[in-house]
C-alpha cells in the first residue's frame, strides 16, 4: 500500500481535515490528503480513485456537508465497493472508518462497522 490512510472530507470541513492530517502525520502515519498530494493541473478524476485503492484505510469525515460533497461521495463509493468486492482475506486488510463531526451518521447502505465521533484531537 502506498498510504496508510486516505482522508476523505468535504471542502467546508477542510480545517478539521487539516488538524486530523497533522495529528496522523505526527504519529508517523502516511496520509493521502488532497492538498498534500495533488498539484495544480493534476487530473483529480483519475488520481483520487487510484489513491483510494492504494490506501490501507479510508477515514471519512462525515458532516452535514457530506451529502453535497461530490469528490468525498465518489471516494466513499470507491472505498465501499473495494471492501464489498475484495475476497475475505483482503477485506480484512482494507477498511473504511467513519468519523462523524456532528449528529450525522454513516450512510446506512454502506454497512461499514467502524465508526466513531470526531470531537477534537
Amino acid at each position: 500500500m502506498r498510504w496508510d490512510v486516505f482522508l476523505a472530507h468535504a471542502s467546508p470541513d477542510k480545517a478539521r481535515a487539516r488538524q486530523l492530517h497533522a495529528a496522523l502525520r505526527a504519529a508517523g502515519v502516511q496520509v493521502c490528503f488532497d492538498e498534500a498530494v495533488l498539484r495544480p493541473g493534476d487530473n483529480w478524476h483519475r488520481l483520487l480513485p487510484r489513491y483510494v485503492r492504494e490506501s490501507a484505510v479510508v477515514v471519512a469525515l462525515v458532516s452535514a456537508h457530506t451529502d453535497d460533497a461530490w469528490y468525498e461521495n465518489s471516494e466513499l463509493v470507491i472505498a465501499v465497493d473495494q471492501v464489498r468486492r475484495a475476497p475475505l482475506f483482503i477485506s480484512r486488510t482494507f477498511s473504511t472508518i467513519w468519523l462523524s463531526m456532528s449528529d450525522t451518521s454513516a450512510p446506512p447502505s454502506t454497512r461499514i462497522p467502524h465508526s466513531g465521533r470526531y470531537e477534537s484531537l
